[in-house]
């Protein structure tokens, strides 16, 4: 909804590289706070094997546009699925790559909110990176001066892949929705299909 991802390839190296444009990056607070979270996720999680590599950012010619260069991944697990490509060895280390990733967040006291297979990037060699920060929230500090933090937006997360509470309207959560997304995925790979699919909410 908020960007665009194009496969390039860096004219020195030749290596291919991603390139994500967030488009209309600061148009409003809204947008610009997911961009502000991605961007300092990425930052704080740039150490670790399951988050992505940003290598570069661009700013865009009329300072509301923004260019986020990664390492290249090749696939997400929404491809891979469709290809019907996945091994029970494929899926044990997918899931479990996954899980190693939301530790790493929830030990920061960071939920991601927004787990689903096409967050969830591939190398050739099996290697995930769980990506799209811009979701994430941190559960630390429930006292802020001027911000209750104790209230966390209803509507995070693909529909899909969303967890009961947060469907029915709660804006007390934690990391149980992440959890919940796994499940959804695990589902997914192992069957091939959706496993709540739904036009609405409802």
């Amino acid at each position: 909804a908020y960007s665009v991802v194009w496969k390039v390839r860096d004219k020195k190296t030749r290596k291919h590289l991603a390139l994500k444009k967030l488009y209309q990056a600061f148009r409003d607070a809204e947008d610009a706070q997911l961009v502000y979270r991605e961007l300092m996720y990425l930052h704080e999680f740039a150490g670790h094997e399951h988050s992505p590599h940003l290598r570069e950012i661009i700013g865009g010619k009329d300072d509301n546009d923004l260019w986020l260069v990664f390492e290249y991944m090749g696939a997400d697990l929404r491809a891979v699925i469709a290809a019907g490509v996945l091994s029970d060895t494929h899926r044990k280390y997918v899931v479990y790559q996954t899980l190693r990733a939301l530790k790493a967040l929830h030990s920061a006291k960071v939920i991601h909110r927004d787990v689903k297979p096409s967050n969830i990037l591939l190398d050739e060699n099996c290697h995930v990176r769980l990506s799209d920060l811009g979701c994430c929230r941190s559960l630390a500090q429930a006292h802020v001066e001027g911000v209750n933090r104790d209230v966390l937006s209803e509507y995070m997360g693909t529909r899909w892949y969303r967890a009961p509470e947060c469907i029915l309207g709660s804006q007390n959560y934690g990391t149980p929705v992440d959890m919940w997304g796994v499940g959804c995925v695990l589902a997914e790979a192992i069957s091939g299909d959706v496993l709540f699919p739904g036009s609405s909410t409802m």
